[in-house]
């Protein structure tokens, strides 16, 4: 059977009208240094914020450090994702718990631009222009 006529025209509308509207590309760890995140209300405030792809900092013990300070060994236990959902038994889960609160935090966090629009639609403008115009000091040079 044969592609029908709707369909090939479907398709080729499909298309051309790709070609027309291209999609901006957006950030990726061998572009960019960064990734952004946005988070829009519907009173028309927005939010731009970017993380590093690699850390920049640690947090340990409430302690900054530039570098990792320890290297915090896993538990030897089994993952409770390994398990069926509320399966895995519970010293496994206590263990990977209290690692997961106990070791060094990545700092990713680089910085967050922020504003206030009239609607929605336009704060998803004025947050997209804002990022727009600082994703590329993200850009890697090589």
């Amino acid at each position: 059977m044969g592609m029908t006529f709707d369909k090939l025209k479907n398709r080729i509308r499909k298309r051309i009208a790709a070609a027309i509207n291209a999609r901006p590309t957006l950030p990726t760890r061998a572009t960019h240094s960064a990734y952004p995140e946005t988070q829009i209300s519907d009173d028309g405030t927005w939010i731009v914020r970017f993380y590093s792809y690699e850390p920049t900092g640690w947090v340990y013990q409430g302690e900054e450090y530039d570098e990792l300070p320890v290297d915090y060994p896993e538990p030897e236990l089994k993952h409770p994702t390994a398990y069926a959902e509320g399966c895995a038994p519970s010293q496994n889960v206590d263990a990977w718990r209290q690692y997961y609160n106990e070791r060094p935090q990545a700092i990713t966090f680089i910085e967050e631009l922020e504003g206030k629009s009239a609607s929605h639609a336009s704060a998803v403008k004025a947050a997209y222009r804002a990022l727009q115009n600082r994703v590329d000091h993200y850009r890697r040079t090589s």
